[in-house]
């Protein structure tokens, strides 16, 4: 529209050396000459917003892991191990333990649907939430209650949170659960080695309606039982010819360790690999595994 962009200037010792060839030639390279520049300020320009957007989803990913408990407790009777890997960017996995009344524990894993900023921010939402839970009545249900309503009450569209929520009695070697929406933790008996499939007290996930109702259901740990929790990442995850890792692996894998918890995270991911044949994750991975050993 009339404006210089570019310039491109010509220098030769004989004064008489430019023709209208010479003219032609050169309002050609400097049309291509432009269109490169322009191409490269553009490359440039995408590259900073890529490095700035990788950076901020990089602060987000350390502020979401930051959330995640620092160890693991010492509960009485029980021997637990953890894994949390995250996909290429940040992710909405969440897993936690709470010390309650009567000497109970809280145990919690969840998903918030999606990936992205938009999944941890959710996920951090209901660190909050949760932690600062001062309800009279800590049973599973009523917990999942709670942070159903107050994650519906934020109104955030498109997103919903699967979760379970157990309660561990040392006492008794009772774990109260309540299952929103959440895959099924999977049962490894220490007697037989048998893996059974916890799919008691079904709900919908959190987030999804006011109208909300979910029940508990108990589950008695024997000696040597081993209780795994984890996220869809694991089941969902694709190998090259896009078949899922599915339940059934997941079964094999636990039936082929030791039951130590350790032995059953390890064995998973070994499992895993197997499978999909790269190191690399689609989504979210976090294993959470529990053994009753006294």
């Amino acid at each position: 529209h009339g404006e210089a962009l570019n310039w491109n200037v010509y220098f030769h010792r004989g004064p008489e050396f430019y023709t209208i060839d010479h003219l032609n030639d050169h309002v050609l390279t400097v049309n291509l000459v432009g269109t490169a520049t322009r191409n490269l300020i553009a490359v440039n320009r995408a590259g900073e917003l890529n490095r700035r957007l990788t950076a901020q989803l990089e602060a987000v990913a350390r502020v979401q892991q930051a959330l995640l408990p620092r160890g693991i407790p010492k509960i009485p009777g029980l021997s637990i191990a953890t894994s949390y890997l995250t996909s290429d960017e940040a992710g909405g996995d969440y897993y936690d333990f709470f010390r309650l009344p009567d000497g109970k524990w809280g145990i919690l894993i969840a998903d918030v649907a999606g990936h992205g900023a938009a999944a941890a921010t959710v996920m951090a939402m209901l660190h909050a939430i949760l932690h600062g839970y001062e309800g009279p009545e800590h049973s599973p249900d009523a917990v999942m209650r709670y942070a159903n309503r107050r994650l519906s009450t934020s109104r955030i569209d498109s997103t919903f949170v699967t979760a379970f929520f157990g309660v561990y009695d040392p006492a008794t070697a009772r774990l109260e659960y309540a299952r929103a929406g959440h895959n099924p933790p999977r049962l490894k008996k220490g007697d037989t080695g048998r893996v059974e499939t916890i799919d008691g007290a079904p709900g919908l996930p959190l987030g999804i309606t006011d109208d909300y109702e979910i029940r508990s259901d108990c589950v008695e740990f024997g000696l040597h039982d081993t209780l795994v929790l984890y996220t869809d990442g694991i089941t969902e995850a694709f190998n090259a010819e896009r078949e899922q890792f599915g339940s059934d692996r997941l079964d094999k894998a636990l039936i082929g360790c030791s039951g130590q918890p350790e032995c059953a995270v390890d064995s998973v991911h070994k499992a895993l690999y197997a499978h999909t044949g790269t190191m690399s994750r689609d989504d979210d991975q976090t294993i959470v595994a529990i053994r009753r050993v006294s």
